[in-house]
């Protein structure tokens, strides 16, 4: 019974949190809190020189810039929402908690680090002068969408590794530093606890949701597709620097929750669901690489 806990514990995050959906979409307030928390123990246990600007960095901006462009027009003979549905679902930055799940599956969490930044950056300015062309908004301003989404990247990812310079600077607390460093695996239970809420959030989001189910499951199939092509892609990009794992993270994990912000907020409902379940596709993917990992862990031990 442990071993199988262990092996599925993200889809077992993931069933509880459809289970209490009623309860834990209460809980959304405390994501932001969540992901803080995350992102700081895992920077207190990478080395500042590991966060370098690479060629890796590079050729994954460019394929992020060129994606959501590429999807809209593939899936504009399906419908205008169903296009936007996949440019949007592509457009996203890569999520905060990739972090940690690719220090969990032994990637390059420094590499990832330091993309989160760039991919985050640029979500806001793609997204800045997408959603006026998309949508024929032509009285909103640039600065809008991207004051708003640079205020989130600034509270969420700058100011945890501002916290994190100072505290290992000389004036710094650096036993605070010492802990959250040899804590730094308490991360990945806090971005499970944040599965099971973004889970139960939008479960509970779908099915209270008026949107034809035909229409729905073409949104549905639209990010699923979307899903496997991103990670699919990132890792084999990622093999051309020696880090798949890294890779598919980068392009395949998507800060959803802020993909469904934009769609509310600029969109509309419809949109809003594809990044909805984008989040419940990329999740199973995770818990099907964390299991094999988990699998290949125990062979090995009882190997030794």
């Amino acid at each position: 019974m442990i071993k199988f806990i262990r092996r599925w514990k993200l889809p077992i995050a993931m069933a509880i949190g459809i289970l209490l959906a009623p309860w834990l979409k209460l809980c959304i307030g405390i994501l932001p809190y969540l992901l803080f928390s995350m992102l700081f123990m895992t920077l207190s246990n990478i080395k500042l020189k590991e966060l370098a600007f690479t060629k890796f960095h590079l050729v994954f901006l460019i394929t992020q810039a060129v994606l959501p462009v590429l999807f809209y027009f593939i899936f504009l003979p399906l419908g205008k929402d169903i296009a936007i549905s996949a440019m949007l679902c592509s457009m996203t930055s890569v999520a905060t908690a990739s972090v940690v799940v690719t220090e969990k599956l032994e990637g390059n969490p420094a590499t990832l680090s330091t993309f989160v930044l760039l991919s985050n950056t640029l979500t806001a300015i793609a997204v800045s002068i997408a959603f006026p062309l998309v949508n024929n908004q032509a009285t909103l301003s640039f600065w809008i969408p991207f004051q708003v989404i640079f205020h989130k990247l600034f509270i969420l990812l700058i100011v945890p590794f501002l916290i994190t310079l100072w505290l290992r600077s000389r004036i710094g607390i650096k036993a605070v530093h010492s802990w959250a460093k040899s804590h730094s695996f308490y991360s990945f239970y806090l971005w499970m606890l944040s599965v099971s809420v973004i889970t139960g959030q939008t479960v509970y989001s779908i099915s209270h949701d008026d949107t034809p189910i035909r229409l729905l499951v073409y949104v549905s199939l639209t990010s699923l597709i979307v899903c496997i092509i991103q990670f699919s892609l990132g890792r084999i990009l990622g093999r051309r620097f020696k880090d798949n794992i890294t890779g598919g993270q980068a392009l395949g994990q998507k800060n959803n929750i802020l993909g469904i912000w934009l769609a509310q907020t600029y969109l509309n409902p419809i949109v809003a669901l594809a990044p909805g379940t984008y989040l419940l596709w990329q999740n199973i993917f995770n818990g099907i690489q964390l299991a094999i990992k988990d699998k290949r862990d125990i062979e090995k031990a009882n190997k030794k």
